[in-house]
């Protein structure tokens, strides 16, 4: 990546935008922010006989400003970055990748040109296996590097000391202001056509009234805890009832969620919402749904704002209730016990995990 690139990207980003707020900040897969077109084949990928799929550095360097903690990975077949770093465009500002309303990182996105220069560099780098420092040293570097590489082999896991890659940690602190930059230019709203299908939704509402706060968030992702992909569906509203529901990371049926999908997306077709941020009605601070598109093999991701989308409210609710509903009808697990007061399955806790309910005494 060339110096007067970098430059003239960090530049654009300090005096373009305010930062974004809300679900603007949350960036699901966005295709149309890469800049090198999408997918694209690495022409040094295979000169190595490997290719990077994973790439986490933890440095603690007495230095507070040569200290982060970042993640590069794939996701969906879309490169991206997520953890912290100190500004390197000046001053003493620290990056910090964002949480969504259900307390999952945001990641940045990432161009294939960036994460080919990073596997290049990699794939150069003549690193040391790491040694953790001694508990009685008090100013020596703790920088600790996990690679994931593909080979023909299988993948391959390398645990490197980054103490002294002072050139490798210049490229990639660089990639990452880059990366940050790049999420504070505005994003324009494609064009969604009639072959495009919905294939993920996140919607934010924060106002006076609490029961016109709300969040949804479905999509087809990985969790820490499983590596294989799942829909998982999240919610935070209050029922008819005006009884508060929070669920996080629920595992639905995929195609009862794209059932969903098809009618919400035409609800969005049908709506055509303005572009966010908009005009919200009084007592709502701000609603934007931002809604991921598929199109053939391009994705993207537009956000709307969600002022006067009550049918999309009422689709994204039934599903809730019915997830709800799922989960209630659940038998409990072998040695657990179903709480006589809500109906909620538990395993071999004494205490009801969603009312609180002690476990009734066996007869």
């Amino acid at each position: 990546m060339k110096s007067a690139v970098k430059a003239a990207l960090i530049t654009v980003s300090v005096i373009a935008l305010l930062a974004l707020t809300g679900c603007s900040l949350y960036r699901l897969v966005v295709t149309s922010q890469i800049k090198d077109g999408g997918r694209m084949e690495n022409p040094d990928a295979y000169s190595a006989g490997k290719d990077l799929v994973e790439f986490e550095w933890r440095q603690n360097h007495r230095n507070f400003y040569r200290s982060f903690s970042l993640k590069f990975y794939q996701e969906n077949d879309m490169p991206l970055l997520i953890g912290w770093f100190p500004s390197q465009s000046g001053g003493d500002e620290i990056r910090e990748s964002q949480m969504d309303a259900f307390s999952n990182q945001i990641p940045w996105q990432l161009t294939w040109v960036q994460w080919f220069e990073l596997q290049n560099v990699l794939a150069e780098s003549e690193l040391p296996e790491y040694r953790k420092p001694s508990d009685e040293s008090y100013d020596e570097t703790d920088s600790k590097i996990w690679i994931v590489w593909r080979t023909d082999d299988g993948e391959k896991t390398q645990t490197l000391s980054g103490s002294q890659a002072e050139a490798l940690e210049a490229v990639v602190l660089g990639i990452a202001e880059e990366a940050y930059a790049a999420s504070k230019l505005e994003t324009e709203q494609r064009e969604v056509r009639e072959t495009a299908e919905l294939v993920g939704i996140y919607w934010e509402q924060n106002a006076s009234s609490a029961r016109d706060c709300f969040s949804f968030l479905l999509d087809e992702r990985t969790l820490p805890s499983r590596a294989e992909k799942q829909m998982l569906f999240s919610h935070r509203y209050q029922d008819g009832d005006g009884k508060p529901i929070f669920r996080q990371n629920i595992a639905v049926e995929p195609e009862k969620a794209r059932t969903y999908f098809s009618s919400i997306g035409q609800e969005l077709r049908a709506l055509e919402l303005p572009v966010s941020p908009g005009v919200c009605p009084d007592g709502v601070a701000d609603s934007c749904i931002a809604a991921t598109w598929q199109d053939g093999g391009e994705v993207f991701t537009n956000n709307y704002c969600g002022a006067g989308a009550q049918s999309i409210f009422d689709l994204l609710a039934a599903f809730a209730e019915e997830t709800e509903a799922g989960i209630f009808s659940r038998p409990a697990p072998d040695g657990g016990w179903k709480c006589p007061e809500c109906g909620m399955p538990n395993g071999s806790s004494v205490f009801c995990a969603e009312c609180g309910a002690r476990r009734p005494a066996e007869s």
